[in-house]
């Protein structure tokens, strides 16, 4: 057993083993804790097709002081190894297309802003500040919802069967925003 384990069962101390022992609490509580960071995001972010969209991140640290350079980073799918949407380094004034920063990191506030939502934006985004010590987000999941826009149109073409007159048929294109299939629907033939 060492000198602490012996020292605490005993319930008696010599004076250099309560000084050892206060110095290991003191490393513990106040060196070992300060300095950590701690990530505040919310678990789900609700968007609109067409509108912009800022999905919150923040962080604090233990001992209150971001020192040295932080980099921002967001992922898309999995942390690490998900495409990265986002990258910036201290001063995050840049926009990549339409991801672009929404938060100050001197504030500890390390929101991104995506500009004109569409479905393919639905899925779950990882925040991640980056210094010394790192740390990711568990993940925070977008849905969008609106109306679905059909991604092809079709014009009237001539269909001309075997042994039939020529006709013209007219399709449209129809979709459901609940399910996201679509169909499509012809006139008499």
């Amino acid at each position: 057993k060492t000198s602490f384990a012996v020292c605490a069962a005993a319930k008696r101390c010599r004076t250099t083993d309560t000084i050892l022992l206060l110095m290991g609490f003191y490393y513990l509580f106040f060196v070992a804790v300060s300095g950590r960071i701690e990530m505040d995001y919310p678990n789900l972010v609700n968007g609109s097709v067409g509108k912009d969209l800022i999905i919150p991140c923040s962080f604090s640290v233990i001992d209150d002081q971001l020192t040295g350079e932080a980099t921002v980073v967001w992922w898309k799918s999995m942390a690490y190894t998900g495409p990265v949407i986002y990258q910036c380094s201290n001063n995050c004034s840049k926009s990549d297309g339409r991801y672009s920063f929404a938060g100050n990191i001197t504030e500890k506030n390390i929101s991104l802003k995506i500009s004109m939502v569409s479905f393919t934006d639905t899925g779950i985004y990882f925040c991640r500040i980056e210094r010394s010590d790192k740390f990711t987000s568990q993940g925070i999941v977008l849905q969008v919802k609106g109306k679905m826009m059909p991604q092809m149109l079709l014009k009237p073409y001539a269909v001309t069967p075997k042994n039939v007159k020529r006709k013209n048929v007219e399709c449209t294109l129809k979709s459901s925003t609940q399910d996201y299939r679509s169909a499509f629907l012809c006139g008499n033939v």
